[in-house]
């Protein structure tokens, strides 16, 4: 097992041969589109990574990532912590057409050397951990809703049956 700040790139062949699994971290920032959907809090992404090859002799990268960030809360507009934490298990493929030919239930990525850069294997899936309206628990958040404080429903369109009546 080796562990540490994670290269840029892993040659997987030499690790499915060695059978290692690799932890350690990745720059927040490597992330690139990630990055720009979060409000860093954690600089670096826990990553543990290994490949295998799998029935059909493909090879298979099977990892973890983990990121605790803060987003911003689409109901009060505070920050709030939010910690991402995926499973990634998928298929390096060598062409567009390997990657045609996975089953509906197997993710690939495409990779034309020996060597991957581990922020193509996370980065899809930490972005797709994200909540799509962040909300902190209705405890924690700093606004409250007419209905919580007594206050009249504000109904803007309430007069428009008394016009269609009319």
């Amino acid at each position: 097992m080796l562990a540490g700040s994670l290269p840029e790139k892993i040659n997987f062949s030499r690790t499915v041969e060695e059978g290692n699994t690799i932890q350690g971290t990745i720059a927040l920032w490597r992330f690139s589109r990630f990055a720009l959907l979060v409000t860093e809090n954690d600089p670096f992404v826990e990553v543990s990574l290994g490949f295998r090859k799998d029935m059909q002799q493909q090879i298979e990268a099977i990892g973890s990532a983990a990121v605790r960030v803060q987003l911003l809360c689409q109901k009060c507009l505070e920050l709030l912590d939010y910690e991402v934490v995926v499973e990634v298990r998928t298929i390096l493929v060598r062409d567009r057409e390997a990657l045609d030919l996975l089953t509906p239930s197997k993710d690939g990525i495409v990779v034309t050397s020996t060597l991957v850069d581990p922020v193509d294997i996370f980065e899809d899936e930490l972005i797709l951990d994200l909540p799509m309206a962040p909300r902190h628990e209705s405890s924690g958040c700093t606004v409250s809703t007419s209905s919580e404080s007594g206050d009249l429903t504000r109904q803007p369109f309430a007069g428009l049956s008394k016009l269609m009546k009319d």
